[in-house]
């Protein structure tokens, strides 16, 4: 075997090879391994320090040339240890694993991140090959009940392309970061399936081009400074999970539905206003043609980013369960205004006051009103 003790570091300007003439490599407890030119595991690593991390900067000088390579028949375990990979790309033959080797009745959710190594390098998610691909094979080598994200704050756009249920029934939630200024996340071309829910958040937008279904975890898709689009006919289900929608602007023209579960609406940018029924925005606005073609239990609607709500008209009585408005900001108000509303039940919370100047109804549930949230 091979054996590095806590906290060491190992580093090579060019190729590094890690391989052990017999045995396994252990490290015994937090690993960094950075290489200019990538880093080739040949033998199974694991790790024999539960929960300690791993980090592998496989292109630390940017160049492009430095690939995360897994041979087949090889595994790397982390004993419920993070691992973070930075890479211009990932050629995984063998296995990733990430759980714990000795199971407690609250075992550690350990995490796999990989990080693109060059400013506004893409990635290709599934069958759509990019300038980093990670494609349905290689995510199916992933055992990480923590969850996988793909991508960081420098990763240039993300595209999404025929990702499989199989392929993703071993990883927890699957996460898609493309935060740098003008990056996008695209699902497109054929139908998306993730085993156990899916994150998405692009800075300027997310795109939803062809349909997504997910299961067994909530979801969330962040359009950041630009748009959530969803196109005409195009559906998400969320099948009875939790849905967050975090926009300043949606463009819906396909379907949402999180089934037995509620659909969240919040806000991206600090501060923008919201309108429910016919009144005005700076942000996001529910109108009652938009909520009609959102299938959730419940909708929620504002929180701690999000500014004032303002109400006019909304005949939201055909929603589904309770509405909650939140206006939980600093001196966040929600203001009925013009003509009345009616809703199946609501439950409003804001942190300087709710103005009553028009009438509310119920149809069904009940009417909670809370004009000091944070006393």
């Amino acid at each position: 075997d091979v054996i590095t003790g806590d906290g060491r570091k190992l580093w090579s300007s060019g190729r590094m090879t890690l391989e052990a003439s017999t045995g396994e490599i252990n490290p015994l407890g937090a690993l960094t391994i950075v290489a200019g030119a990538g880093i080739v595991l040949l033998d199974n690593l694991v790790g024999k320090v539960a929960g300690k991390p791993l980090s592998m900067n496989c292109d630390y000088d940017s160049a492009g040339d430095g690939t995360f390579t897994i041979v087949a028949g090889k595994t790397l375990t982390t004993n419920a240890g993070q691992l973070s990979v930075t890479a211009w790309d990932i050629d995984l033959s063998g296995a990733i694993h990430t759980q714990s080797m000795t199971p407690t009745p609250s075992p550690t959710l350990a995490a796999v991140i990989i990080a693109t190594s060059q400013p506004g390098q893409t990635i290709g998610v599934g069958l759509t090959a990019k300038d980093m691909h990670v494609d349905n094979n290689e995510l199916d080598r992933f055992t990480s009940p923590g969850g996988l994200t793909l991508g960081s704050s420098q990763t240039g756009s993300i595209t999404v392309h025929g990702v499989t249920d199989g392929s993703t029934d071993t990883t927890g939630p699957v996460t898609l970061k493309a935060t740098r200024g003008g990056s996008t996340v695209t699902f497109d071309t054929s139908t998306s399936n993730f085993n156990r829910g899916v994150r998405a958040h692009g800075m300027a937008g997310v795109i939803v081009s062809h349909s997504i279904t997910s299961k067994g975890a909530a979801s969330a898709f962040d359009s950041g400074t630009g748009t959530l689009t969803i196109a005409a006919g195009i559906p998400i289900s969320t099948t009875n999970q939790v849905l967050t929608l975090t926009v300043d602007n949606i463009d819906l023209r396909g379907s949402v539905s999180s089934g037995t579960a509620a659909t969240r609406f919040e806000c991206s940018t600090p501060g923008r206003t919201i309108g429910v029924g016919t009144a005005a925005a700076t942000g996001l606005r529910l109108t009652a043609a938009f909520l009609g073609i959102v299938s959730s239990t419940g909708i929620f609607l504002g929180g701690e980013n999000c500014g004032s709500q303002t109400v006019t008209n909304a005949d939201f009585g055909f929603v589904n369960g309770l509405m909650t408005l939140l206006a939980s900001g600093d001196d966040a108000t929600v203001t009925f205004t013009g003509e009345a509303s009616t809703f199946t039940g609501i439950a409003v919370q804001a942190d300087n006051g709710i103005v009553m100047n028009t009438r509310i109804t119920a149809t069904a549930g009940g009417i909670a009103l809370d004009g000091d949230f944070d006393d």
